[in-house]
């Protein structure tokens, strides 16, 4: 999902979009090992010289929204974990479904 939004918002006209929040309050992720039901909260930037200041920004919105939701639903959560952002949270254009090049093979 990530890649697919990732490569709408790289290839639009004029664009203007520095960073983008991929979250899912409504759908629960299993991750391998756990038996905790995930939310998710994944921020991509359109460069990896992205402002701290935005960086911090999105960080905050997400811890907010969490709390949010504890205070909401009155249910607390049972685990909570953040990771340092990688080279791979970048947005980029990647190759369309369907249009595979002739020199490309599977």
């Amino acid at each position: 999902m990530l890649a697919v939004i990732g490569d709408a918002a790289a290839r639009l006209p004029d664009n203007h979009i520095d960073a983008f929040v991929y979250f899912t309050p409504n759908v629960f992720h299993r991750k391998t090992g756990s038996d905790v039901a995930w939310v998710l909260w994944r921020p991509q930037y359109k460069t990896k010289s992205a402002s701290s200041l935005m960086s911090e920004f999105i960080n905050d919105m997400g811890r907010t929204w969490n709390d949010y939701t504890v205070t909401i639903t009155g249910d607390p959560f049972v685990e909570r974990e953040e990771r340092e952002q990688t080279d791979n949270s970048l947005f980029q254009p990647i190759r369309r479904l369907g249009k595979r090049n002739e020199r490309e093979r599977y």
